[in-house]
C-alpha cells in the first residue's frame, strides 16, 4: 500500500489520523481540517504517513435537501483540491466512502484500512492510536435554546466502538482520541457549515429567478430557461464562496455540486419507525425556498384562521335572517 512505509515492529506505535464527515457540500473550512490531517500524519509515529478521510454519503445513499451530492462528486473536488495544494492522492491522503452501519460504520472503514495495509504484523504488542481531526465549532442552538453538541462532542461514542473493535481484532493498547482544528471563519461571520454554503446556493437561485443575481444584472424575463436561471444563480454563488471558482476542473465540478443543491432543495428525509425504514418526500416548497407564501406551519395557521373567520359570519348571517324573520 503506497499510503504506509514498511511494516511496524512488533512494539512500534502505529498512529492513524482520520476525518468523518458528510462533506455535503465540500467547503473551505473542510479543506483546512484535511490540510491539518495530513500534514500531522506526515510526523506520524510508526508506518503510517497518510490521513484517512471518510465521507458520509447520505442515509441508504439518497439524495435530499441536506445530502445532496453524491459521494463520487464529493471526493473529486476534494481530490483536485488537495492535490492544487500539492498533496498526492493516496500518498498523503486515502479517501473512502463511509459505510453504512450495516456494514459496521466508519469502525469498520479504520479496521478495514489496517488490515489491507498489512503494516501490523501478527506477534505486534505495541500501541495503535486513532486520532480524529475536528473542527471546534460550538454546538447549535435548538429552537428551545437548548445547545446541541459541538464538532468534537458528535463522535464520542463512534470513537469507543472504533477503539473496541481494532481492540477486538489486535488484542492490544489502543486508543481513539480527538485534535480540534481551529474553524475557518468568514471575518465578521460565524464559522463555516455546510449548511450555510446550501442556504446561500438555495437563495442565489431565487434571486436569479426574480431577476436580482447580487451583481447589478438586468432583470430576468418570462421566457429565460431554466439553464439560465441556473448559470446566474451559480455565479452569484461563486461569487460569495471564492473556494469555488479556480480552475477549469475546479469550476465544472462546483457546478455539478450547485446543480445537485438546486435540484434537491425540496426533497426531505423522513423516517417512519412504523415502516422500519427511511422514506423521502418533495415537499411543495423548500424550506429555504425564497419565494412567498412562508413556511408550511405559517401557511396552515392562515389557513386554519381564515375558516375560522368564515365559520364565525356564516353563524352571523344566521343569527341575522333569524332576526329578521
Amino acid at each position: 500500500m503506497s499510503s504506509a512505509e514498511g511494516v511496524a515492529t512488533t512494539d512500534e506505535i502505529v498512529t492513524v489520523r482520520i476525518i468523518i464527515g458528510r462533506t455535503n457540500p465540500p467547503h473551505s473550512g473542510h479543506i483546512k481540517l484535511m490540510k491539518a490531517a495530513i500534514d500531522a500524519a506526515k510526523g506520524n509515529l510508526g508506518p503510517i504517513k497518510c490521513a484517512l478521510l471518510l465521507l458520509g454519503n447520505g442515509p441508504g445513499g439518497q439524495r435530499t435537501n441536506e445530502d445532496p451530492i453524491d459521494h463520487e462528486t464529493k471526493s473529486s473536488f476534494i481530490r483536485i483540491k488537495l492535490m492544487n495544494e500539492r498533496y498526492t492522492d493516496n500518498v498523503d491522503f486515502v479517501i473512502q466512502q463511509m459505510n453504512t452501519t450495516e456494514q459496521g460504520g466508519p469502525s469498520q472503514n479504520i479496521l478495514n484500512f489496517l488490515l489491507s495495509s498489512g503494516i501490523i504484523p501478527g506477534n505486534y504488542h505495541g500501541s495503535i492510536h486513532i486520532i480524529q481531526h475536528t473542527g471546534n465549532k460550538p454546538g447549535k442552538p435548538s429552537k428551545t435554546g437548548r445547545v446541541g453538541p459541538s464538532d468534537s462532542q458528535k463522535h464520542e461514542g463512534l470513537r469507543i466502538d472504533i477503539r473496541k473493535k481494532i481492540q477486538d481484532i489486535y488484542h492490544t493498547d489502543v486508543t481513539c482520541g480527538q485534535e480540534d482544528v481551529e474553524a475557518h471563519t468568514i471575518p465578521g461571520e460565524t464559522p463555516m457549515s455546510a449548511t450555510k454554503v446550501r442556504e446561500k446556493a438555495v437563495r442565489c437561485y431565487g434571486e436569479s429567478i426574480r431577476g436580482d443575481d447580487g451583481g447589478g444584472a438586468a432583470a430576468v424575463h418570462d421566457d429565460d430557461d431554466d439553464d439560465m436561471k441556473l448559470e446566474r444563480g451559480f455565479d452569484c454563488w461563486k461569487r460569495t464562496f471564492c473556494f469555488y471558482d479556480g480552475n477549469d476542473q475546479t469550476v465544472k465540478l462546483s457546478k455539478i455540486m450547485y446543480h445537485f443543491i438546486i435540484r434537491h432543495k425540496d426533497v426531505k428525509y423522513i423516517k417512519r419507525q412504523s415502516q422500519g425504514g427511511p422514506s423521502y418526500v418533495t415537499t411543495s416548497r423548500a424550506k429555504l425556498d425564497p419565494g412567498k407564501g412562508g413556511s408550511r406551519r405559517k401557511q396552515t395557521r392562515k389557513r386554519i384562521l381564515r375558516n375560522k373567520k368564515t365559520l364565525r359570519r356564516n353563524r352571523n348571517n344566521r343569527k341575522h335572517r333569524h332576526t329578521r324573520r
